[in-house]
């Protein structure tokens, strides 16, 4: 979703995009398929990695060192 400038309203919306792509991922993913999914750091992100780890065996979350220290996307892989 587009960001707005607001941390809180950002990250909530980055946490819904993740909710919705995990409805495709519940539906269509096979067993041993890869999951990837973009987020902003926030609150929710505990309850989101909660959530990977009770469907996946390995979750990780990544911060490509590309991205500017001052912006707080990151990357949860899952397999």
């Amino acid at each position: 979703p587009p960001t707005v400038g607001l941390k809180l309203e950002d990250h909530l919306g980055s946490m819904q995009a993740c909710l919705f792509s995990a409805r495709i991922m519940e539906r269509t993913l096979r067993q041993g398929g890869w999951f990837v999914a973009k987020l902003l750091w926030g609150s929710e992100q505990q309850n989101w990695r909660t959530y990977l780890e009770s469907r996946f065996s390995t979750v990780r979350t990544i911060k490509p060192p590309a991205s500017r220290p001052v912006h707080r996307e990151m990357f949860m892989v899952c397999r």
